[in-house]
């Protein structure tokens, strides 16, 4: 098993797969572990890069493996197309970056608290208001928009769907709303949190006609990770299409 991690994208493709569970680490680490072996502080962050051993991985995929086969049904397929990428592996990245528009969304803090200013490339802005882990926030509306919406989160190198309302995907924005998610019925902003992973995460925002969205949606499962074909689908069956607008959002989160 331990050959299969050799490479450090495995590696990361492992940490993702298992950070989709929820689960709590030290339980992770307590069953993979067979040895006895407990990690140290920090070890999360080293295992988020692809920094542990391959046999320590190899550890932790048996016991997906075991525990959770289909993740690890998932974790292999990842596997299987980082061993023999297809041409096209970059179109999703590369769409986003080029038909994705920043500016129509901001976030801002449930509870308010004093901005702090951060900032990365020119073309990859991120924005003013530093998220606390544990902290409750929503997205800022900042210009006005009609239409479905679907939203899509990255902390890494995966993507992931972020429910944007009780028991489903996407919603509906209308021109007046100024914050996503709200409930449909009161209006009130629902808060989301992020309570582990710090660091820059990258927010996709899709706003089109409801058939499209409802469509996309369709093909998505909450917390499970997007299969970059998937992505590269989206990207190939909007490229010519009308209907649509793709916004971003860049954020901090911060110990």
């Amino acid at each position: 098993m331990a050959g299969k991690f050799e490479d450090r994208q495995a590696r990361v493709a492992l940490f993702e797969i298992v950070k989709s569970l929820r689960l709590a680490w030290n339980t992770v680490y307590a069953e993979a572990f067979t040895d006895g072996f407990i990690p140290g502080t920090g070890y999360e962050s080293n295992f988020g890069a692809g920094r542990i051993g391959k046999d320590r991985a190899g550890m932790i995929a048996i016991w997906l493996r075991d525990q959770h086969p289909q993740a690890y049904l998932e974790l292999e397929t990842r596997l299987q197309r980082l061993a023999h990428p297809s041409p096209h592996a970059a179109n999703w990245d590369n769409w986003i970056v080029a038909r994705g528009r920043f500016g129509a969304f901001d976030v801002g803090l449930v509870t308010p608290r004093p901005q702090g200013v951060v900032g990365f490339a020119p073309l990859e802005p991120v924005a003013e208001q530093r998220i606390r882990l544990g902290q409750d926030f929503a997205f800022r509306v900042v210009e006005p928009l009609d239409g479905a919406a679907l939203a899509l989160q990255s902390s890494g190198q995966g993507w992931y769907p972020l429910p944007l309302g009780a028991g489903c995907l996407q919603t509906v924005i209308r021109p007046e709303q100024a914050a996503l998610p709200v409930d449909p019925e009161s209006g009130a902003v629902v808060p989301l949190v992020e309570d582990r992973d710090h660091g820059r995460h990258r927010f996709v925002f899709l706003v089109g006609r409801d058939d499209l969205i409802d469509a996309i949606a369709q093909g998505l499962a909450p917390g499970s990770l997007i299969p970059p074909v998937f992505l590269n689908g989206i990207a190939e069956r909007l490229q010519a299409g009308r209907g649509w607008a793709l916004h971003r959002l860049n954020v901090l989160f911060v110990q």
